[in-house]
């Protein structure tokens, strides 16, 4: 039987004590009544010069941390489609830390990461649905929504915060969940154990693994972007698909790493990383304050980004100058074609491709040519669901084309097709 989300804090209340005790003892990042941010941390970076003191670091992960870790420990999941993956409660007030492609799957950044065009069905959704395990033992079921307040892609990281039961409903006011404090990966060194706490597909998705290892190394960003040589930790923890955004705990019980199984650029061949979560702390600084947040790390546009609508064909030459004379005939496909300018190389591009105003596809892309160039966009028969050969389906299609790191739209392109298509 699910568990309700009244009933699964009531559940919690004994661990929500531990995380204040264990909070002041690591001496991390913790909150105020729900809501103050303790600016030391957020202040403090990572350091290339480990700060830990061996005498004060366990030798193990305590059953207290490990007990704490499987109540903050969330599944997370789009309402209706988009990844799946994990999270972690970092707050009282329901914070969440997670990976961006598991968030926000199109984000500026995830495409330069990455590598390669990242694509979803429809778009991104504003909120996700949080699964918890009552108790941390125990399958976890949709218990909470949680609205994106910060995407980094570039990082992949992304804080949420919980906001509703699983219905939709108002949480009752002062509600406090169990949370895992912050630390350092300053505070870690080679060799020292890290656990990864998250729902991988290989268990079912639905129960918390728990994925001991070690640090084995530590990685810098591979194109410099990020300064701070600890952008990513190797580790041994062998975790799986949809453990990604899950916590990896030092064995003081700290969160210093979000878990990630997409290849990282600069890491060997099928390696474990996690990704350093002092990168995150601007973030949650951005969630708490309520303010936006845009990522430093991204090519910024020229401000004089421009874009013309030079139709949709079914066949023809790249950007013709009136794509309305190929749109006679029929095809499994047709091809909206913008020309931009005043382009920055390296430069985020966003397409939303709409049916009737219903979005069908979200593609993330770094623009690679010079400060002008045409920008084709496909789509195909069978992505609006219909069998090849079968036509298009009648309506208004549309394109929206954003760029930047703070995705202004440039243009919206539209057609209209109807069965002789």
């Amino acid at each position: 039987m699910a568990l309700g989300a009244d009933a699964w804090l009531s559940r919690t209340t004994a661990l929500l004590a531990l995380t204040a005790v264990l909070a002041t003892v690591v001496g991390v990042v913790s909150y105020v009544g729900g809501r103050q941010f303790q600016q030391s941390r957020v202040a403090a970076g990572a350091s290339s010069t480990p700060s830990a003191d061996p005498a004060s670091t366990p030798a193990v992960l305590s059953e207290e941390s490990r007990a704490l870790a499987r109540s903050a420990a969330v599944r997370l999941a789009a309402p209706a489609n988009g990844p799946v993956g994990s999270g972690s409660i970092i707050s009282a007030d329901g914070l969440i830390l997670t990976s961006a492609h598991i968030a926000a799957p199109t984000a500026p950044g995830l495409a330069l990461l990455y590598g390669g065009v990242q694509t979803l069905a429809g778009v991104a959704p504003d909120g996700l649905v949080v699964s918890v395990s009552p108790g941390g033992d125990g399958p976890a079921t949709p218990t909470f929504t949680a609205e994106v307040l910060a995407v980094d892609g570039y990082l992949d990281l992304a804080v949420l915060r919980i906001v509703a039961d699983a219905q939709g409903r108002p949480l009752p006011k002062k509600t406090t969940f169990p949370f895992v404090p912050l630390g350092r990966v300053a505070d870690v060194d080679i060799e020292d154990g890290l656990t990864v706490f998250g729902f991988p597909s290989g268990a079912g998705g639905e129960v918390v693994a728990v994925a001991p290892g070690t640090v084995r190394a530590f990685l810098p960003d591979p194109r410099g972007r990020v300064p701070e040589p600890r952008f990513l930790l190797d580790t041994t923890a062998d975790f799986s698909t949809q453990s990604s955004g899950g916590m990896a705990l030092d064995n003081a019980g700290r969160l210093v790493g979000v878990a990630s199984t997409r290849p990282a650029a600069g890491a060997p061949a099928g390696a474990r990383v996690v990704r350093a979560a002092d990168l995150a702390l601007p973030l949650v600084r951005a969630a708490t304050n309520s303010t936006a947040y845009v990522s430093p790390y991204l090519t910024p546009g020229t401000g004089s980004e421009q874009a013309e609508d030079l139709g949709w064909t079914l066949a023809g030459p790249p950007c013709p100058q009136d794509g309305r004379a190929f749109l006679d005939g029929s095809s499994a496909k047709v091809v909206a074609h913008v020309f931009l300018r005043g382009m920055a190389r390296g430069e985020d591009v966003v397409r939303v491709l709409r049916r009737d105003g219903e979005p069908l596809r979200t593609v993330s892309s770094v623009w690679e040519a010079d400060e002008q160039g045409c920008l084709a966009t496909e789509l195909s028969e069978v992505e609006v669901g219909r069998g090849a050969g079968d036509g298009f389906q009648e309506g208004n299609y549309s394109l929206e084309v954003y760029v930047g790191p703070e995705q202004q739209q440039l243009t919206t392109t539209e057609v209209t097709l109807t069965p002789d298509s």
